[in-house]
């Protein structure tokens, strides 16, 4: 790294981004060396960590707050973090026992188990739909939908309904890059079958309707 080199440049930050992200971490004491490694994983990791943390605390800042104190540990244990047998996991593990330990400060213990109780009832309410017998709409979406592996249609739903890749990762005990993996191949799936859909119309459903022109004869 260049002495140049100011902390988190060229990472794609909105200059206020960049910004409080450099004021939190120059405070650390001791000051922290960061390679542009430790850098990138912060900035990659700072926003799911932030909406996770919300999405229980139920306050921005405070999430926020929370997000970066764990980076900063991590940060702090740059080097034998990244000897882990699995950084991603470990990410996260982080984060769930910073926020619970959170959670359980402002009176909201239970926040985590209600979110997950929920994702549980949305999941099994969308499963129950689709087998409805109504369910196949005009366009076919259901019958689209019920083609994806399980694992696909569990993301997709969850982050249909502003769920969070982290919370979603942790819900399904993977990975936040598996659960963005999955994401954009079902996403990328059903937006495919349903164009095929909409070009397989009968001719008369998707043709414009023929104009007749105007002879100038009286009706």
């Amino acid at each position: 790294m260049s002495d140049d080199h100011s902390p988190f440049d060229g990472m794609g930050l909105e200059p206020e981004e960049q910004a409080g992200l450099r004021d939190w971490f120059s405070a650390v004491e001791p000051p922290l060396a960061l390679s542009l490694d430790c850098e990138a994983y912060i900035v990659t990791h700072f926003s799911n960590f932030t909406v996770f943390a919300w999405q229980v605390l139920d306050d921005y800042e405070h999430a926020r707050r929370v997000a970066l104190t764990v980076l900063i540990e991590i940060a702090a244990d740059w080097d034998a973090f990244i000897l882990g047998p699995d950084i991603a996991a470990s990410g996260l593990t982080r984060l769930v026992e910073e926020v619970v330990i959170e959670a359980h400060s402002v009176g909201r213990s239970r926040a985590l188990d209600a979110l997950a109780d929920e994702a549980r009832g949305l999941l099994r309410g969308m499963r129950q739909a689709l087998e409805a017998p109504d369910a196949d709409t005009e366009v076919g979406l259901y019958q689209t939908l019920r083609l994806l592996p399980a694992r696909q249609f569990d993301i997709l739903m969850l982050k249909a309904h502003n769920r969070s890749t982290v919370f979603i990762a942790w819900f399904l005990k993977t990975h936040p890059a598996t659960v963005d993996r999955n994401y954009n191949r079902a996403k990328a799936y059903v937006g495919g079958e349903m164009r095929l859909r909409n070009l397989l119309k009968t001719p008369q459903d998707t043709a414009p309707a023929r104009k007749r022109r105007h002879t100038g004869a009286t009706p």
